[in-house]
């Protein structure tokens, strides 16, 4: 974004619409601060609003907002009012998107032969919420949802069990994916985007995931996938990381060891151990980046910095080779630094 670049916005909350420099309009956004994560239970916005003779929106009014760091405008929201506050001057006014709503019911079934793209895709289409991009993922001969926790809960052990990220696209759809699932590839090209930089690469606690499942489908046949088996060989997956991060098909030195009985197949548990060890594989360089406003930036995406690593070599020491995989971004617009976004990864 050049340093000239005039930043806008656009957002509709119910019938209030604040647009950047709108002369005729009473009402103005005076701060702005947003969130979609990987790591949280939704997406999130916080708005600091004088009214003027504009009328205070109604809880549960529909949210959309657009912002443009100079090279054109993008949704980064979409959502409905959870909570109001303020004064008689000016007011916060606080949404969340379909993702939090989950955490407020409440989904029980019983799914057989069911992929878990599926099983994701019936639990938001019982809460009426968008469905964004789901991956199918891996098939379960039987995988049973009880009463007690949220339907977010739910989904969210789907997600870990099956080494998925959950999260919100830009239109409040909620997205399961895994980590190579193509994606957005965002390439900063100048220096001056970048504001701050902090990251840091460790060595993975584990190397590996070997995942015991259960059931004789592998030895017996699928009608027989609910069989306890006293030989776990046939339901035992292993996958390893190998030294620059990629993926083998065997133990590694220092494995993780998961046990899940809805897993009943061999083909099922192996994919499973897969998927995890991929999940790992993306987590070697973590940290945060503050950038410029870019809203066009979001979870999943892929955050390309070659053109840096001139000017600030240990970017190409640090990574390694490793792609930084975006795992949450924080936009905020206010007075006093203007439109930037912090990216984690």
């Amino acid at each position: 974004m050049p340093a000239t670049a005039k930043i806008g916005y656009r957002v509709a909350i119910g019938d209030l619409r604040l647009t950047a420099g709108d002369p005729r309009a009473s009402a103005r956004l005076l701060r702005l601060r947003g969130e979609r994560t990987m790591d949280g239970i939704g997406g999130w916005v916080r708005l600091a609003v004088f009214l003027g003779e504009a009328r205070l929106p109604d809880l549960g009014a529909p949210i959309q907002v657009e912002l443009d760091g100079g090279s054109g405008a993008a949704t980064v929201f979409t959502g409905e009012v959870r909570a109001l506050g303020g004064d008689p001057s000016s007011v916060w006014i606080e949404g969340a998107d379909g993702l939090r709503s989950l955490a407020d019911r409440e989904f029980t079934s019983v799914f057989q032969e069911c992929q878990a793209g599926a099983i994701a895709e019936a639990i938001l289409a019982a809460a009426a919420v968008r469905v964004g991009r789901i991956e199918a993922g891996p098939t379960f001969a039987s995988y049973a949802l009880h009463a007690g926790p949220s339907a977010l809960a739910h989904l969210q052990a789907l997600a870990r069990r099956c080494g998925l990220d959950l999260f919100t696209d830009p239109d409040g759809g909620v997205c399961l994916l895994g980590p190579s699932a193509a994606s957005e590839t965002c390439t900063l090209a100048s220096a001056g985007e970048l504001l701050s930089v902090a990251l840091e690469r460790r060595s993975p606690a584990a190397d590996g995931v070997v995942v015991f499942g259960e059931g004789a489908a592998s030895e017996r046949g699928s009608e027989r996938a609910h069989w306890l088996s006293d030989d776990l060989a046939s339901v035992t997956g292993e996958a390893s990381l190998g030294p620059r991060g990629e993926l083998r098909d065997r133990s590694g030195e220092h494995p993780r060891s998961l046990i899940d009985g809805a897993l009943r197949s061999g083909e099922v548990v192996q994919a499973v151990a897969r998927a995890q060890a991929a999940a790992l594989a993306t987590r070697r360089v973590r940290g945060s980046l503050v950038l410029l406003g870019t809203p066009t930036l979001g979870p999943g995406d892929l955050l390309d910095v070659t053109a840096l690593e001139r000017r600030y070599p240990g970017l190409t020491a640090l990574r390694d080779g490793s792609s930084l995989r975006v795992r949450g971004v924080r936009h905020q617009l206010d007075p006093r630094r203007g439109f930037t976004t912090e990216v984690e990864v």
